[in-house]
C-alpha cells in the first residue's frame, strides 16, 4: 500500500517494524513519522524509506540514551515487586528516555489511549508491566509473535513476585 518495492527499501521497512513494533502504522506515537516520510503524498521509494529509517534511528537513539534493555528490566522489576500502578511518575522513571520524545500532554493521551486496549489484570503490576513494554515494544505489542512469552508471563502471573521474577529472567534472555 506504500508502493514500496525494491528489495532493499523492503528489507529497510521490515527494520523499521521491528524497531517500531507490531502493526506501528497504528501507533499513535509514528503518525508524526510516517507523514513526514512514506505518507507523503508525492510517492514512496528509497527517499522516503530512508527518512523512515532516519526516524527510527533517532527514536531509539532518543529512548535507549544512557540506558539498556537490561536496566530498564531492573526498574520495571523493581516497581512491579512494589505492585504500583502504572502512573506517569513510575513510567518516566522505568522509561525515561521515553518522556524525552513527546511533550508531557502527548504522553499522558498516550497512556490513556494504551490503557483503554489493556487486557483484564488481577493487580496493578499486571497493567504497569502491559504499559511498560508497550512504550519499548510498540502499542500492538501483544499481538507481536516476538513476545508470547512476555506476554504470557504477564498475564498468568499470581503475584507482584511472581511477575517480577518472570519479567527478569525473560528480558535477562533478550538483553
Amino acid at each position: 500500500g506504500l508502493a514500496v518495492t525494491g528489495a532493499r527499501d523492503v528489507a529497510q521497512l521490515c527494520c523499521v517494524a521491528i524497531t517500531f513494533g507490531h502493526r506501528f502504522w497504528d501507533d499513535p506515537r509514528f503518525a508524526a513519522y510516517l507523514n513526514t516520510s512514506v505518507g507523503q503524498p508525492d510517492g514512496a521509494g528509497a527517499d522516503s524509506i530512508r527518512l523512515l529509517l532516519d526516524h527510527a534511528r533517532d527514536w531509539l537513539a532518543t529512548l535507549w540514551h544512557n540506558d539498556t534493555p537490561g536496566a530498564f528490566a531492573a526498574r520495571l522489576c523493581h516497581f512491579v515487586r512494589q505492585n504500583q500502578p502504572p502512573t506517569p511518575q513510575v513510567l518516566r522513571t522505568i522509561l525515561p528516555g521515553h518522556w524525552v520524545l513527546f511533550h508531557p500532554d502527548d504522553n499522558a493521551q498516550l497512556l490513556a489511549w494504551a490503557a483503554q486496549r489493556l487486557p483484564p489484570v488481577q493487580m496493578p503490576a499486571q497493567q504497569l508491566a502491559y504499559l511498560a513494554c508497550a512504550l519499548v515494544h510498540g502499542m500492538g505489542w501483544l499481538q507481536d509473535p516476538q513476545y508470547p512469552r512476555i506476554a504470557r508471563a504477564i498475564a498468568t502471573a499470581a503475584t507482584p513476585d511472581d511477575l517480577a521474577l518472570a519479567l527478569a529472567a525473560l528480558y535477562g534472555d533478550i538483553a
